[in-house]
């Protein structure tokens, strides 16, 4: 009989009813070749996957991409309290490497890629007293010594990477300044204006457009909700405020450029579900809010989508439960809960990796923790 060519799909859509086994798709194979070759093909990747572990059980430590798609973490500190000098590796395919240490010991740093690649740790907290060193490190894992930040006391640094790929650093000096640096691939550091609201322990991600966005935090006049714009030009403006005033959230970017701020603590330690979208062109949306309210929450993109995983809840005021929950949105606003963390922890880092994974690092539950958990879209 001779052989029929037919394309893939027939006018009803259903592959099923062709009418015979040896028919040829417009690519030259046969039904037959394609069943056997779907037979052949390797099981998708599971969702969720546990990583090769930290060296020790790390929290409050900083993470980001390097060029090549791998993530860097640094610093952070033990369950005894020691701080670290560590700097690690994950290559795309989960294997831990060792990179020269960070040139102080320190927590409470933040972490960001130049437009070249590189990854910057900046700021933080050492033994006696906050950090103002920068640690650049390539992906070959050179390390070099930058500028040091601006001011004396930089306590709960942020974060986040410019459309120039230039790097922004903001954090407080005693509740008394809130300085914003920049750093070029050169490693030429300028300092830009002054947030609007002195404040620590902002969120901060980048905008589709390139700008930078820094939002919450927490100050001399207590909870914040300002969010403050920078452009690659260096210019700052404030944006429509959050929904609700609050420190300890996490930010993070959509695919289609969107940054969302999510969960994070009002006054006192009153847990927030509130998750705030914002657009280049300066709009703010409230999106469905967490499936848990909870603040020491991390975020960071998963493909196209945004993912929020972890934290703390306070129920009653005093005793706090640990949160495992991962909660995914897409850029049409659709939550979903996902697969839970392998550990339920908080004060952990969150990156991803150049293919579109997102990876949660480390953090603290009952006690640090060396967890290492990967998402796939």
């Amino acid at each position: 009989m001779a052989l029929e060519r037919v394309s893939p799909v027939n006018q009803s859509g259903n592959i099923l009813a062709l009418r015979a086994r040896n028919i040829l798709f417009d690519d030259g194979r046969s039904l037959q070749e394609i069943a056997d070759e779907e037979e052949d093909l390797p099981p998708l990747p599971p969702e969720h996957e546990v990583l090769m572990p930290l060296r020790a059980g790390i929290y409050d430590l900083a993470a980001a991409a390097l060029g090549n798609g791998d993530v860097l973490v640094g610093g952070g500190r033990q369950n005894n309290g020691g701080l670290m000098s560590t700097v690690d590796r994950y290559d795309q395919a989960g294997i831990r490497t060792g990179f020269p240490l960070l040139q102080r010991s320190r927590t409470g740093l933040a972490a960001a890629a130049l437009g070249n690649g590189d990854v910057l740790f900046g700021g933080g907290f050492g033994n006696t007293t906050s950090d103002r060193f920068v640690d650049r490190y390539t992906s070959d894992g050179v390390r070099t010594t930058e500028t040091q930040l601006s001011i004396i006391m930089r306590g709960d640094t942020s974060g986040a990477t410019l459309g120039n790929g230039d790097v922004l650093f903001s954090g407080t000096a005693s509740n008394i300044l809130s300085a914003v640096d920049r750093y070029t691939s050169a490693g030429v550091r300028t300092t830009l204006a002054n947030l609007s609201v002195v404040r620590g322990g902002c969120a901060a991600s980048s905008l589709g457009n390139g700008d930078v966005l820094f939002g919450g935090g927490h100050g001399g006049l207590g909870e914040s909700n300002v969010v403050d714009r920078y452009t690659p030009a260096g210019t700052r403006t404030t944006e429509v405020s959050l929904s609700t005033p609050r420190r300890l959230l996490a930010a993070a970017t959509f695919g289609n450029g969107d940054v969302v701020f999510g969960g994070g603590a009002a006054v006192g330690t009153a847990e927030v579900s509130a998750v705030d979208r914002y657009t280049s062109a300066g709009v703010r949306t409230t999106e469905v809010p967490l499936s848990v309210a909870r603040f020491y929450i991390v975020a960071t993109s998963l493909g196209n989508d945004v993912v929020f995983s972890g934290g703390l809840i306070n129920p009653s005021g005093s005793a706090t439960l640990v949160q495992d929950v991962l909660d995914r949105y897409t850029s049409s606003g659709v939550r979903t809960t996902g697969i839970p963390l392998s550990v339920a922890r908080y004060y952990h880092a969150a990156a991803t990796f150049g293919n579109g994974n997102a990876v949660f690092i480390g953090g603290f539950g009952a006690v640090a923790s060396d967890a290492v958990d990967l998402y796939r879209p």
